[in-house]
């Protein structure tokens, strides 16, 4: 097994679909009761064996991608949503990618007309795999372009470079049109005049913080070393979606007592690691932008912001609005003086 694909996994859309196949098919529950997996997360190479074995349907990824919310790409997406037009938040997606979808090799490019986003499998993965992982990212365009921009832009052209899937209606579904397969690249591409739309919640200062905190990200997954930095890499990478220990235990491919015992080695534990990265985060968010408290929680993994605001509390003895004051008031003589 390709030990990149046992350190991803599904999104929480795709999961969710997964666990109610499972509910609703005692086969497939069994099947993943022998693979061992049913307390955790399911990754990307079981999702191929199962897809493979016919015990889950093989648009699940295709169908999941129509459920997408731009926050999952993390701090990615709310810089996107931050450009002033769909062809700013397109190149920051273009300069970032790999701090949200860092499995496959993304391209943009204007070509005559259109404006194309192509796919490519760089990294030799499983044809099936890929197939997954295309599938669903392809599936989220129209909803990342409705969500920055409130209009409904329509792929022009869809093309994929692996074999006719069988399920043309779910891709009417979530495309109006159906793809070209068997083509030389995979290729999702809409009309160049969209670039020009402005997007719905644009804002000049956020956006310079959040460009620097996506380049923060990928600084930091190419520098040091040791377990906890790995587990810290992965937490930024990941955070609204990993939250446990056996989640990067997983990634990591090690048991809980070896990630407890080498973490102590270090003088620190997962706990503490996962608690730093989320308060940091948090705090960079709450005193430097205009987020909400619901989608700085959401940035930092939780669904609740009522759970996240106890955490919060927890970490600094105040509340996070309370912190957000207190933040913007400490910046103000440096903003006098700036004058």
């Amino acid at each position: 097994m390709d030990a990149r694909l046992q350190g991803y996994f599904v999104s929480k859309r795709a999961q969710r679909a997964f666990d109610r196949h499972c509910d609703q098919d005692a086969q497939l529950k069994a099947r993943w009761k022998q693979m061992g997996s049913t307390e955790r997360s399911l990754n990307y190479h079981e999702l191929n064996i199962l897809t493979k074995e016919e015990l889950v349907p093989q648009d699940l990824c295709l169908l999941a991608g129509r459920q997408f919310q731009i926050s999952e790409y993390g701090i990615l997406g709310y810089a996107m949503k931050s450009a002033q037009t769909l062809s700013q938040a397109l190149h920051l997606a273009s300069k970032y990618h790999q701090t949200a979808a860092p499995l496959l090799n993304v391209n943009f490019a204007a070509n005559d007309d259109l404006y194309e986003v192509v796919l490519e499998n760089t990294g030799a993965l499983d044809e099936g795999v890929f197939f997954l992982l295309v599938e669903e990212l392809m599936a989220t365009f129209p909803r990342v372009v409705y969500q920055l921009t409130g209009e409904e832009i329509l792929a022009e052209k869809i093309e994929l470079s692996y074999a006719d899937t069988g399920h043309w209606q779910s891709y009417e579904k979530v495309f109006n049109c159906v793809p070209s397969f068997a083509a030389p690249r995979c290729v999702f591409a809409f009309s160049l005049q969209a670039l020009d739309l402005p997007l719905l919640a644009k804002d000049s200062n956020m956006l310079k913080l959040l460009d620097r905190r996506c380049q923060d990200l990928l600084d930091f997954a190419s520098s040091g070393q040791g377990l906890g930095h790995n587990v810290t890499r992965l937490l930024l990478q990941q955070l609204s979606s990993v939250n446990s220990a056996n989640d990067i235990c997983s990634l990591l491919n090690i048991s809980e007592r070896t990630l407890r015992r080498n973490l102590a080695k270090e003088n620190t534990s997962f706990q503490a690691l996962l608690d730093d990265v989320r308060q940091r985060f948090a705090e960079d968010c709450l005193g430097t932008t205009t987020l909400s408290v619901q989608e700085v929680a959401e940035l930092v993994g939780y669904t609740e912001a009522s759970n996240f605001r106890r955490a919060f509390q927890r970490w600094t003895s105040r509340t996070p609005d309370n912190f957000r004051v207190n933040a913007l008031s400490d910046q103000q003589p440096a903003a006098t003086l700036d004058q």
